[in-house]
């Protein structure tokens, strides 16, 4: 059961790079993805994109933050890595990370062991490998010649063309036409999960020591965290959805959004702001900020 909380019981841990000596390396480094993802954004230059546009909206915002959450008592941790975030989550009943995410494609050495990933296919043992199947079907029907033991180009081509309607999805700003939801939103950590070590572990978060796999986060969550994590990523429901699975007792705030950097930022801060105000659960000080935003639209 969540616990009341005050800003005190809170950290704010933030991965993402807050020098321009930093955001310079990881614009060059191919290890990194979220400077490059800023600047095909920003369609300017390095240090343009820094003044104009990286400065003023994370950096700026997130040392005003970092004030403010100090101030109420809160801890606030930057240049977080994967041994930082697993003291936080020792430490405190709610830790709220600022990170980026990624949505890796499916390659073909991707494929560690193609025959156990379409003999699961289809067993259609699961709701994911019945979608699957159905889409296998389709493409090559078993009756087809070659159907018998697919490739690992094959069987990267099946799974990374039905993580597209979500990748689609979630790359999206606008969510209001129900008709463009995908059937089943399939992601890269759901194959994972459902094809075990036949599948190689992919890149889903990027933190200041490097690129996390779905299995190093996990390691960086203690089995004993009953707390809250609240994860602000773009789309952290692919991540959530499997710490919950594997975390049982961790309670995490998710999204099915992009998740501006800016606003992430000031809404810790002024949940912080509820919680100094009257100790309460993290996620009820969420819910009435959301309630007195909703109230204030014209």
């Amino acid at each position: 059961m969540e616990r009341i909380v005050t800003p005190a019981d809170c950290a704010l841990a933030v991965a993402l790079p807050l020098t321009f000596e930093e955001f310079e390396a990881d614009a060059g480094s191919p290890e990194r993805d979220f400077v490059r993802s800023v600047l095909d954004g920003s369609g300017r230059s390095l240090r343009d994109t820094w003044d104009e546009v990286y400065a003023p909206k994370v950096v700026d915002i997130c040392e005003r933050v970092a004030a403010k959450a100090r101030a109420l008592g809160g801890t606030v941790v930057t240049r977080t890595t994967a041994g930082l975030l697993r003291e936080l989550l020792a430490k405190f009943p709610v830790v709220c990370l600022i990170a980026h995410s990624i949505q890796a494609p499916v390659e073909a050495e991707d494929v560690l062991r193609p025959d156990a990933i379409q003999r699961t296919i289809e067993a259609g043992g699961s709701l994911l490998a019945r979608h699957l199947r159905s889409r296998l079907d389709t493409a090559a029907p078993a009756s087809a010649p070659g159907r018998a033991g697919l490739t690992h180009e094959q069987i990267a081509a099946l799974l990374d063309e039905s993580l597209a309607a979500t990748r689609a999805f979630m790359a999206s700003t606008v969510r209001r036409d129900a008709a463009a939801r995908p059937e089943l939103h399939v992601d890269r950590v759901m194959l994972e999960d459902c094809f075990g070590d036949a599948l190689r572990r992919g890149r889903v978060l990027e933190v200041r020591d490097g690129m996390l796999t779905m299995d190093d986060l996990l390691a960086a969550i203690p089995l004993e965290f009953a707390g809250v994590l609240d994860l602000s990523v773009c789309n952290s429901i692919v991540l959530g959805e499997s710490i919950k699975r594997r975390r049982d007792r961790c309670l995490v705030v998710e999204n099915t959004f992009l998740a501006r950097v800016d606003l992430r930022f000031v809404r810790y801060a002024l949940a912080l702001t509820v919680l100094a105000r009257r100790p309460a659960r993290y996620t009820d000080a969420l819910l009435e900020l959301s309630r007195d935003l909703m109230r204030s639209k014209p």
